[in-house]
Formats: C-alpha cells, sequence, structure tokens
C-alpha cells in the first residue's frame, strides 16, 4: 500500500516492482489451494444441509465479464469499480454485487422473494466507480489525468486543480 501514494504521486515510478508481484507458477498455486478450500466448504455445506454462496464463482465470472452497472463496465482490477483502493475490500457497489449472490441464492434454494440491491443506484453515488477510466494500455495508463490527479489529492490530501 505504501508505493500506491508514491505511483500517483510520481508515475515514472510505477509500476510496482516484480518483487511485489505474484509469479504465474506463484499464482496457479494459490489457484490450487482456493480450489481446495472451496471444495472442502462444499462438502461440508452439503453434508450440514447449509445453503452455500458460491462468491469464488461470482469473481470468476466478474473477472471474465465484468459488471455493468450505472452505465460503467466494472472489472476487479485496480481501480476497475468493485474492489477499494487497497485491493482487498469490495466497494460499495461490490458490495451490492456479492449481497445480490446471497439473495439470488437464498431465493433459488429457500424459495424466498427477498428484492435485489439496485446496483445502478449504488454505483451512481460510489466514490470508487471512476467514470473517467480507459483501458488501459500499461499500468500507468489506468485512469484519466483527471482520474490521477483526483486520487493523488485524496492520497496526499491536497487539493486538485480546477
Amino acid at each position: 500500500m505504501a508505493l500506491i501514494p508514491a505511483i500517483l504521486a510520481n508515475p515514472s515510478l510505477g509500476p510496482l516492482p516484480s518483487s511485489d508481484v505474484l509469479r504465474a507458477v506463484q499464482v496457479l498455486e494459490v489457484r490450487a489451494l482456493i480450489d481446495a478450500y472451496n471444495l472442502i466448504i462444499r462438502v461440508g455445506a452439503i453434508e450440514h444441509g447449509a445453503v452455500l454462496v458460491d462468491i469464488h464463482s461470482l469473481a470468476d465470472q466478474i473477472r471474465l465479464q465484468g459488471v455493468e452497472a450505472n452505465g460503467h463496465h466494472l472489472t476487479n482490477a485496480f481501480l476497475g469499480g468493485l474492489f477499494s483502493l487497497d485491493g482487498v475490500h469490495p466497494t460499495n457497489t461490490g458490495y451490492a454485487v456479492i449481497a445480490n449472490q446471497f439473495i439470488t441464492t437464498l431465493n433459488q434454494t429457500r424459495g424466498t422473494s427477498i428484492p435485489l440491491v439496485n446496483i445502478n443506484q449504488v454505483a451512481s453515488g460510489d466514490p470508487l466507480v471512476l467514470g473517467e477510466m480507459v483501458p488501459a494500455v500499461s499500468l500507468g495508463q489506468h485512469v484519466s489525468p483527471a482520474t490521477a490527479e483526483a486520487l493523488r489529492s485524496l492520497f496526499l490530501h491536497t487539493t486538485p486543480p480546477k
């Protein structure tokens, strides 16, 4: 996290150093562990008659397709609108997507009729759904200059120029 404000303040410092990025083999190892844990969870849920809300599959679906919300195509990429600036916790919109997965699963498995969260409404007031985002060619081009400046001011507690 400490590197992010520095890179936002001086984009020439980015992208992250290779020592802070997982290698392909490490990614495969982590995914294998996640799959093993998810299988254990699934078996336990079946054994106990519990409802299983499969957030892992939801995350895979988002990774492949993204989510449309309030006219924006949101992704799980950094500044993609679904995860906060720490890259771990969901944004308000990300939480709404997860809530809808819970609601849908409960409605399907328990016969409830809980209404879905209005993701468009949540996204319209979510400060981390950045409308100025453009497709990135490299890690240094994730957001428009205006958005980068707004993020710099947020991290550095300064006022962005008008």
